[in-house]
């Protein structure tokens, strides 16, 4: 199956956010209508805001939108990479939750992360520099999910469940609920986070934890790679 996953890296100096985008339902048209016609517009925008409601394939806007900052944009043949680059200002990213990319009317991807404060902020730094990547990838649907337990935690994790995956994850999608997980740095992270992902590159392993907090085993759950 062939897929689009959207990337971002949010900079303040040596300070860097990286996450993994949900492409919306309108994105992914917004895709395939532009490799055959010039139905949409092309993407102009990065844009930031401060909602933390979790993101959803069916989005059409930001939760709340704040900033809207007109980016400039490149495309690699060699990668496969669409790649759109802007800045904003300290003050301008200061609370930020979400962030997106956009055309002038169709919101073409999302994601929510904790919210940016002021240890974040360099402050010998204006300027927050901020690249989004759109990669050509491809995607397939993971079944078998196994419980994860572990000694420290008592033999309970939360509803965590785990899966080999040899492949380097990029995206999760609750396909039932249009969800997309958000990407967490650890296993710990994810004891506390519903709806989201750590992906172990050590031990090529891919822990999740569903929306509902409950066995994944009786959704439709699609990996990005």
């Amino acid at each position: 199956m062939i897929n689009i996953q959207g990337r971002y890296t949010i900079r303040c100096g040596s300070k860097i956010i990286r996450g993994c985008n949900l492409i919306t339902l309108l994105g992914e048209s917004f895709f395939m209508n532009r490799i055959v016609n010039n139905t949409f517009e092309p993407l102009k925008y990065i844009v930031l805001g401060n909602s933390s409601i979790q993101a959803k394939k069916s989005d059409i806007t930001l939760g709340n939108e704040t900033v809207r900052k007109r980016c400039a944009t490149e495309v690699n043949l060699n990668t496969k990479q669409i790649v759109l680059y802007a800045s904003c200002s300290a003050e301008e990213i200061l609370g930020v939750t979400e962030i997106g990319a956009a055309n002038d009317e169709l919101l073409i991807s999302h994601d929510v992360f904790e919210r940016i404060d002021d240890e974040f902020i360099t402050e010998d730094i204006d300027s927050v520099e901020i690249t989004y990547t759109f990669d050509l990838g491809t995607a397939s649907q993971r079944t078998e999910w196994t419980y994860y337990t572990a000694a420290d935690t008592g033999g309970t994790t939360n509803n965590i469940y785990y899966v080999v995956e040899e492949n380097e994850v990029k995206g999760v999608l609750e396909t039932d609920t249009n969800s997309g997980y958000r990407s967490l740095n650890s296993l710990e992270s994810l004891k506390s986070n519903t709806g989201a992902y750590y992906y172990d590159n050590a031990t090529d392993t891919l822990y999740i934890r569903t929306t509902r907090n409950d066995n994944p085993n009786a959704y439709k759950i699609l990996i990005s790679y």
